[in-house]
């Protein structure tokens, strides 16, 4: 019985995945559905490549994890089973925090800083330096309870108090968060007791106003441990003023990233932005709020993209106080989708400079410096609705490869 030659098509180049037309419009030019897939750089279509394991959780539930792309040895960070751990390039962990509510599930985000990194997963906040966790800044020190005594060189009026923590050098000092007052006659002192205490702080600060005054000014370094301190001079020697009254710790976020001179960390709907050169100190006063949670955050060079649930905007400028919104696009982000990288590695001729990548509900969309922002691929590939997902950039046979998995609703 003869064999009859079936006809065959030789597909020259492939042009992607097409699931907004119909098959008849676009014929052997994409497919409406790829799977394991790879695309060559002279658009041929070649098998992935497998995997492999490296690693073993060992049965332990990975929650969330952070990966940090840009060669840094110890970039990987997993959240799994209530621990918080470190895996190095060779994969061998390292317990970095413990107690952590083993049901909550959220993604870690985080941002690097030559060695520092600083991270959250929305319950909590860690800095990661010198490979040990530790708060993402101090807490608020409460006022310490406060007296009038005898024997002091004090003249008469209202005396502002208040206590901050540090951790020993200039650079890490905690907010005061609510100052106590207290009437003076001529001739006292202050007696403080219950003076806060901190096991992630090396010692505090105590500040005085003069009497009547509105600024404190700091009068004594405390250890770590003392709860009690009097005051006898006569608070004409002050020099030193407060500058954290009121300031405080990032909120627990979803988001983290970099700008200029401040971190930036997105809590629900509201961004907040750190002190200019000052990353672990806050006021929870400056922020900029959303209609919905922010979803993504990503910094270029004069700006930060902002994706919610419903909107995409460039906020351009250097920080809260002086962003101009820009709106970018009427469709919201996918969380956990955002990665930052440069233009040339996503192809563009006509744009240079920092850019960032990340899924959208109408496909992934690329916004680079200045507010230019271009969704590639509206026209031929929809995103499924999703909750949040997860990115990366892999370099693959001379081609950049943006790879996103998402968790569809």
């Amino acid at each position: 019985m003869a064999v009859k030659n079936k006809p065959t098509v030789k597909v020259e180049q492939f042009f992607g995945v097409n699931n907004r037309d119909k098959d008849v419009e676009f014929g052997l030019k994409a497919f409406s559905d790829a799977q394991n897939c790879d695309v060559t750089r002279a658009r041929k279509i070649k098998r992935r490549k497998g995997f492999q394991q490296v690693y073993d959780a060992s049965g332990n539930l990975i929650q969330a994890a952070w990966f940090d792309a840009d060669g840094w040895p110890y970039g990987y960070i997993q959240l799994a089973d209530g621990n918080l751990y470190e895996i190095d390039v060779s994969y061998n962990t390292r317990v970095l925090d413990t107690g952590l509510d083993p049901v909550v599930h959220g993604a870690l985000v985080g941002h690097r800083i030559e060695d520092t990194v600083y991270l959250s997963n929305g319950r909590k906040t860690w800095v990661i330096e010198e490979r040990q966790a530790r708060s993402w800044g101090l807490p608020w020190a409460y006022p310490p309870s406060v007296e009038a005594i005898a024997g002091g060189e004090l003249r008469a009026g209202t005396y502002g108090l208040a206590v901050t923590f540090h951790r020993g050098n200039g650079l890490l000092e905690g907010g005061a968060r609510i100052p106590v007052y207290v009437v003076v006659a001529d001739g006292q002192g202050l007696r403080l007791t219950n003076i806060p205490t901190h096991p992630d702080a090396l010692g505090r600060y105590v500040y005085v106003t003069a009497p009547d005054g509105e600024e404190f000014f700091l009068v004594e370094r405390l250890g770590a441990d003392e709860t009690e301190y009097t005051y006898r001079g006569s608070g004409k020697q002050l020099g030193v003023s407060l500058e954290t009254l009121y300031h405080g710790p990032p909120p627990a976020g979803q988001a983290v990233t970099h700008l200029g001179s401040r971190m930036l960390v997105a809590s629900g709907p509201y961004l907040y932005d750190s002190n200019v050169y000052n990353y672990e100190l806050f006021n929870p006063r400056r922020f900029a709020q959303f209609g919905s949670p922010i979803n993504v955050l990503g910094a270029v060079l004069d700006g930060v993209y902002v994706g919610t649930n419903r909107e995409i905007v460039f906020l351009q400028g250097s920080g809260v106080t002086d962003f101009r919104r820009i709106p970018i696009a009427n469709y919201g982000a996918y969380r956990g989708t955002l990665v930052e990288t440069s233009a040339d590695r996503i192809g563009t001729n006509d744009l240079q400079g920092e850019a960032v990548l990340f899924a959208t509900s109408r496909g992934f969309a690329a916004g680079f410096n200045g507010g230019s922002f271009k969704n590639l691929t509206v026209d031929h590939f929809e995103l499924p609705a999703a909750n949040r997902g997860t990115a990366m950039l892999r370099d693959e046979d001379g081609q950049h490869h943006y790879v996103s998995v998402i968790e569809t609703t």
